[in-house]
Parts: C-alpha cells; structure tokens; sequence
C-alpha cells in the first residue's frame, strides 16, 4: 500500500490505487506525500462555468479546485496556468501558493529551485509574517520532494519561521496550520492538533481548515460536531463535498452522526446537485464523495453528467499524475481489479511454487484485452516458472515472448526476455538487438557506451531511473559475454555497476573481467558479488575459490575474505546513511510498490527484493542467495551489525513521547530500570519478521525492573494503530519522531538499543536474528546482576 500523508486543505487522503503500486519512482514516493486521492476533471478554467455567480474567497477557492481537477488528470502545463491566473488576482492566497510550490516542485524535480524562489521573496521584507510562512512551507515542499527523510536543520528552520510568523495576524492562523502539517509528519498527533484548533480559531470558516478538521473529528468520536461542520463548509464550498465523506458510516453498525443531521447533509447534497447541474468542479466534488461511499448509481449519474458537460470528459488518473503514461496508456477500473487480483493470487501461493503457476495459468482465460495488463500478467508467470523448484526455461522464456507481444514497446518486457536469453544461452544475436531497441526507449535515444559519463549522468538521473538503466546495461553486458565478446561486455558490465547495487551485476562483472584475462580486478568483483548474494552462485564461487587458491597463500581463507568484504560493504553503506540521514530517521522509506523497475521487478504482484542497504543497510549471510534466484528478497537472512556506536557508554538522549493511547512517556522517568528500545516501522520486512521475538522477549523479562518501548518511525499514527490493534499485540508503543531518531542515530531499521538502569547506552545493534530473545535477555539479565551487586 501506497500511504502519504496529504496536503491539508487539498486532498482529504493518501493515494492507494494499484497502478501507483506499479509505477511510482523512489523520487517519486515522497512526493505522494503532496498528492491526495481526489478524481479530476478537464475544467477550463472558469471558461463555460455555469452555476450562481462566485465573488471573493469563493470564487479563488472554486478556481483552486480547477486547478486541482487538472493536476489530478496529469494536466500539469494547464493547471499550472490556472493557478498562476488565481495568484494573479489574489497574490496572497496562500493555497494558491501552496499547490503552485506542488506542482512547480515536483514537475520540475528541484524542490530546492521552489525554496530558493520564496528565499528571493522573504528577502525582501525579511520580517513580513506572510512572507516567513510562505518561506517554511517551500522548505517544506523541498523536504517533501527530496528522497529520504526531513533534516532536522531544515524543521528547526520552518519552526523559527512559523513562530515569527504566528506573531504577525496576517499569517497567524496559516502559521498554526503549517506548524500542524509539521507536527504531523514529526508524528506529534497531540501537538497537531493543538495547532489545527488554533487555526479554526482564528478563522473559523476557512475551507483548508474545516476541510481538515471534519475526519479527525469522527476519529475521536465527535460525530454530530464534524457533521455540523460539514454542512457549514457545503454552504459556501459545495465544490469540497468530498471533505464529508468520513461523516457517513462505511459499514452498518459503525458510529456516526445523528441520523437527523446525516439526513439534513443528504438533503444538501441534493439541492447542491440541482444547483450547480452545470458546474464540472462542483459535480466532481460530488462524485468523489459517493465513489468513496461506495454508492455506485449516485457517482454514475454524477459521471453522466460531468460528460453532458464536455463530451470528452473521461475519469482522472488513476496514477499519480506527476508521472508519464504508462505503456498502453492509464488502467481502467477492470485493469486495476485483474490487478488485485494477479496480487491476491500471487499472495495465496506464495509458498507453493507449483501452486502459484496453475493458479496464474487458470487466469489467462479472464484478462481484459489491456495490452499492458496482459504483459504484467506475462511477465509475472515468466518468474514463477523460472523458480527453482518448477525450472521451465522454455516456457519463462515463451511466457516473457508473449508479454513482448502484448506490450510491443515496453522496454522492461522487452529487458526481461533478453535476459532470460542471456541465462539460457539462446537466441542470444536476436536478445542483443531486443536490449539494444529498450535501452533506445528508456534513455529516448540510441545507447551508445562512450557518450554516456557515468560520473556526470549519475548525478542527474533520477535513483530509479539508473537503477533500470544499469540494469537494462547489464543485461546488454551479459549477452556480449555470453557471444564472447568479452571486452566490450567488461565495459557495459563496469558501467552497470556504477548505477546499481546489484551483487548479481558484480558476479557479471567477475566473469568477463576473468575472461578477459583481469584475474586481479575480476576477484575483486567476485568477492563482492558473494558478499552481496548473486544469481548463479555456484559458478561464482567455484570461480572465486580458483583465483583464490591462484593468488593467495593461506589455505582455504575464501569465505574470511567474503566476510571481511561484507563487513566493508555494510560500513560503507552505514557512513553514507550517517552522512545522509543522521538528522532524522531512515524511517520514512518508499513504499515497496514503488521500487525502480529493473530485469528482476515484475510490476504489480509477486515478493520483492528489498532495496539495497535501505532494511538497515544489511546483506545477506555468507554463501546464502536471498530470495528465489534473485539479487535480493523480503526473506532474506539478515546479518545484525554489532559495530561500536557513538552513543554507547554515553548518557541516552532524553526524549518525551506519545503512547498510542495518548499518554507522555519520557525516558528520564524510566530512570532506574533497563530500558529497551527497539526502532521499528510497519513497512519494515525484518521488523514486522521480528514480532514474535519481541512479543516472546516482553514475556521473559515480565516481573522485572525492565521496560521494552517499540519505536514507531511510521509516517501516520493511525497506519499505527490499525496495525497493533489487527494483531492483537502486547507490546508498548510509543510514536517516534525525527528529533528521538536523530538523537540516538538511527541509520536503519530494526535497531535496538539497551539502556542501563543509570541511563547510559549500554549496546546498540542494527538488523533483527533469531537469536534476539536470547542475546537481548541474557544483556539485560546481566546488567540487572550487576546493579543488583
């Protein structure tokens, strides 16, 4: 699942369609956190607008949600010129400024151009409230555009801005509302809120606002007032309908408002649709709310109409819309159920490899004529017949041919097949010229090796985007090896290995380099394909171990070398994340949906490799392959790395945080007890993987002066809560946040930490091993006897 926090104000949700699942780049994951699920529609402007005469807040409102309608339909140039229009007219209008900051920012792909641009305009008059606000929320909009998570240097920033800017009554109320934002993705519910209320305060009847406050007053149960509110905001906004949804209940038996006042809302909705028949952005705002109430007749009729409007009006995107079409274009409802369904089928067999190919086969006969769901489809029996208990090369490799077929110009499919022919030595000339035409498409120009700077390109690329391309160029490499053209497949491979982490690249690389006659460079590559974990290991390995025994004195010293080289990669990796995110946690990672696509990624369905040093930056055991064949799995056996910490030996960093039921807990009144903290978020493999070893440790120090506190580094508290309360766990959480994350140098996770009863840092450790229970009791046991003593 695909779950962002939304623009208050401007969406009401987080994006969770599946083809978001399939398409979203690692740039782009942080940038759903702009992007909401409300359905657009082509709205020109106010051009041929019809419906009672707007003046005022409600006219730049109504003319905002145009401009939402256009963005979400990926009309990006024509939103754009609509909100430039409104900030025209209303140059401080501060949503306005706000979508402007999203669109401009994520678009372009240079938040940092967005900020510079409201430095420009702060420098001005350096003490303007207005200014300042607008100010903090671009540094926002840059942190929220840039890959990993918020600097802490950058939030103190938006707080010293947004506390002047509070001071001045022209910004005050937007000053509370930004500082709300913040404290939201800081998972500081209570003091969010605090600050959302004072906004309402201040201007009781804003549409950001009201729009905002409505689903967390049904959160905590104060139906009637949310649905007050709701009537309120439908009187002067009927276009923001969509903010009401969470007032109606989703199932018989929920609690909700009285049922006089849910009448009376129905009642407004109705006379708002007789009102305003003519009006595209208000009947949008009317067909997503009954989409989201599931009411299928009123949002067909609501459809109906919006296409009396403009003939060619069809549903927005149902992707995020700062991203290009698709090969074959943007997935249909029937698309993205055959979808959830490929997935669900995928999920159920999981374990069975036979199971899992009979039950892709039985679907064959119901795909929809979706070239692009078809390839999909393809391209995930392809991986489930290569497994290696099932084996059929010929029929991967036919199955990969006919997701060719169905999606003649989609160069993943097209990368896929070569490989496979790579891997199975066949039709290898044809593979070279299939690979050769998707690196055309990917890159929008004929490959050629000696124009592309790896040290220049890099850079500029996006993360996903060269991780596809080394992929696709590794895949050019190997076929060259495997028609012995070893020279020039040592130049594609060397590449490759620039632009992705892959250990499956590196055992590549070895070989052509051995072949070319480098044994020295080639060992090198060997060594760190091992340690990585690589397809084909066996040859790797017998190769490995002969340049071994050729080069080195001491017997039998390989998998020493293969460790010491794992060791190396990790620290290598940790010290980046440490330059990188020593600030703030490596918490708020991309969803697994949104992986680059390379050969070994078949979008839609199936386990996923897990993206290289991002689960705690950990490789997988010595002389193990993780995953099926691959270059990475969820299931892979993880090292936990016992590195000396900074903070060990130190006096733990104090910290106050929430508990999911809404008490403050502070580590200084723990004072006198062991304390165990273990980072750890719900999207985590290895932490969710760990749970039953924490619920097992909770148990076996009960009766003790110890206290184990799970670390939540989720982006929403309510993602949360939902989890704990679905599993029924025992544990104590509390919700962490940048500044506790930062404090204690959480580079990944899981990672625990273990505090003497004096408050010092006695360990800390980084991934999750069976061996939890027992190496973390047997510390704490120990540090109890010696205080004891």
């Amino acid at each position: 699942m695909i779950c962002s926090l939304a623009w208050a104000g401007d969406e009401l949700d987080c994006a969770t369609s599946q083809q978001m699942r399939l398409s979203l780049s690692p740039y782009c994951l942080a940038v759903v956190v702009l992007v909401g699920s409300l359905l657009g529609v082509a709205c020109e402007a106010e051009a041929g607008r019809a419906g009672p005469r707007l003046r005022g807040a409600a006219a730049a409102d109504h003319l905002l949600l145009s401009a939402m309608h256009l963005r979400d339909r990926g009309q990006l140039d024509e939103s754009m010129g609509v909100i430039r229009g409104l900030l025209t007219e209303h140059p401080l209008h501060f949503s306005g400024h706000r979508l402007y900051m999203e669109i401009a920012g994520v678009s372009r792909r240079n938040g940092g151009l967005i900020e510079a641009e409201y430095r420009h305009y702060l420098s001005q008059d350096p003490h303007d409230g207005q200014r300042l606000a607008l100010h903090a929320a671009a540094q926002l909009t840059l942190e929220l555009t840039t890959p990993g998570p918020l600097r802490a240097a950058s939030v103190r920033e938006m707080e010293r801005e947004l506390a002047a800017a509070e001071a001045d009554p022209k910004s005050e109320a937007w000053a509370h509302f930004l500082a709300y934002e913040l404290d939201r993705l800081r998972r500081r519910p209570v003091a969010a809120l605090g600050h959302l209320e004072k906004a309402l305060d201040l201007e009781p009847r804003h549409p950001d606002f009201q729009s905002e406050m409505i689903p967390l007053l049904v959160r905590d149960g104060e139906f009637d007032s949310a649905a007050s509110m709701c009537r309120d905001l439908l009187k002067s906004y009927p276009w923001r309908a969509w903010a009401c949804a969470s007032v109606f209940p989703r199932r018989a038996g929920d609690e909700a408002a009285s049922e006089e006042l849910r009448d009376a809302i129905i009642a407004d909705l109705e006379r708002i649709e007789a009102k305003w028949s003519r009006d595209a952005t208000t009947l949008l705002g009317l067909e997503t709310l009954y989409s989201e109430l599931e009411d299928r007749r009123a949002a067909r009729r609501l459809r109906g109409l919006l296409v009396d409007i403009d003939a060619g009006w069809k549903p927005p995107l149902s992707r995020n819309p700062y991203l290009a079409e698709p090969p074959g274009g943007d997935l249909d409802e029937e698309d993205v159920s055959t979808l959830e369904r490929l997935s669900e089928v995928v999920e159920a067999n999981e374990g069975d490899p036979w199971a899992l190919v009979e039950a892709l086969k039985a679907l064959e006969e119901s795909l929809p004529e979706s070239g692009s769901i078809r390839s999909i489809y393809f391209r995930q029996l392809a991986y489930a017949l290569r497994h290696p208990d099932v084996l059929d090369r010929d029929g991967s490799r036919a199955s990969a041919q006919k997701a060719m077929m169905a999606q003649p110009d989609d160069p993943h499919a097209m990368n896929e097949w070569s490989y496979m022919s790579a891997m199975d030595k066949v039709d290898l000339a044809e593979a070279l010229e299939t690979i050769e035409r998707a690196l055309g498409i990917l890159l929008g120009e004929p490959f050629e090796l000696l124009q592309l700077d790896p040290g220049e390109a890099f850079g500029e690329w996006e993360i996903g985007r060269a991780e596809s391309v080394g992929a696709f160029i590794d895949t050019r490499g190997w076929l060259l090896y495997q028609l012995g053209r070893h020279q020039e497949a040592e130049r594609d491979l060397e590449l490759a290995s620039l632009l992705t982490g892959d250990g499956t690249v590196q055992g590549h690389l070895g070989r052509a380099r051995y072949a070319a006659g480098n044994d020295g460079a080639a060992f090198h590559n060997l060594l760190r394909a091992l340690a990585l974990g690589t397809e084909e290991e066996g040859e790797v390995r017998t190769l490995a171990r002969y340049l071994y025994d050729k080069q080195h004195v001491i017997p039998g010293g390989l998998d020493s070398l293969i460790e010491e080289t794992r060791r190396q990669i990790g620290q290598d990796f940790a010290r980046a994340a440490q330059d990188l995110f020593l600030d703030l946690p490596g918490g708020r990672a991309p969803d697994d949906a949104v992986r680059p696509e390379g050969r070994r990624r078949v979008p839609g369905a199936g386990p996923r490799p897990p993206r290289l040093g991002q689960e705690d930056f950990l490789l997988p055991e010595s002389g193990q392959t993780p995953g099926d064949g691959e270059a990475g799995g969820r299931d892979a056996p993880i090292v936990r790395s016992r590195a000396v910490h900074p903070l060990v030996g130190q006096t733990a960093p104090d910290f106050s945080l929430e508990t999911l039921e809404g008490a403050e807990l502070s580590l200084s009144s723990l004072r006198g007890q062991v304390v165990v903290l273990d980072f750890w978020a719900t999207w985590c493999g290895p932490c969710v993987d760990s749970l039953p070893a924490l619920t097992e440790l909770h148990a076996s120090l009960q009766d003790r002066p110890v206290r184990l506190l799970i670390v939540s580094l989720d982006d929403s508290e309510q993602e949360v809560a939902s989890f704990w309360k679905k599993h029924g766990l025992g544990l104590e959480v509390v919700l962490g946040d940048s500044d506790v994350a930062s404090a204690y140098g959480v580079a990944g996770i899981p990672a625990t930490v273990i505090i003497d009863p004096e408050g010092r840092v006695h360990s800390y450790e980084s991934g999750y091993t069976e061996d939890l229970v027992e190496r973390v009791s047997g510390e704490v046991l120990e540090l109890l006897d010696d205080d004891a003593s």
